[in-house]
């Protein structure tokens, strides 16, 4: 990080909190006639430097949309690398997480994830789990179509009221 510009920024200021969904990686390589798999690929940098740069910054909790039931909807092989991508990822950055003491959360549905993967998350979740840093959660398997019961009352965290 430029030290003239993080000496310009002021803690009280940031975020506690920051989220961001990660959408384009596919158009970024095709503009420059590159396979989409290869922003895919791409996206997994900028992962890398902003969980960094958060947990350097004292940025609490940091949440990336990483992958939508709708990419689940995508050619079986750009999925495929999805999977990968994630599997990989986790595997590899689970021990700086905890070094870096990093506590790694999911939200969404991971059980329509492959089931290596929902291994490899449970085994990312239970290493972290004493990690009491940065919280870093992936958005995975979730999206505008999701199902939810018919009666707001039985929505998730809602009470017999419905509120």
């Amino acid at each position: 990080m430029d030290p003239a510009l993080l000496s310009q920024l002021r803690q009280d200021k940031l975020p506690k909190h920051l989220a961001i969904v990660m959408d384009g990686n596919g158009r970024w390589a095709q503009r420059r006639n590159l396979p989409r798999n290869a922003g895919h690929r791409a996206g997994v940098k900028s992962v890398d430097e902003i969980v960094s740069t958060c947990r350097r910054l004292g940025i609490q909790a940091l949440t990336l949309f990483a992958l939508s039931t709708e990419n689940l909807e995508r050619p079986r092989a750009e999925v495929e690398v999805l999977m990968r991508i994630l599997r990989v990822y986790l595997r590899r950055e689970v021990a700086r997480m905890c070094q870096e003491n990093i506590r790694f959360n999911t939200i969404g549905d991971t059980t329509v994830l492959h089931p290596v993967v929902q291994a490899i998350i449970k085994e990312t979740l239970v290493r972290t789990a004493a990690c009491d840093g940065m919280i870093f959660t992936l958005a995975l398997g979730y999206g505008s179509h999701a199902k939810l019961p018919a009666s707001p009352g039985n929505w998730p965290g809602t009470s017999s009221r419905g509120y």
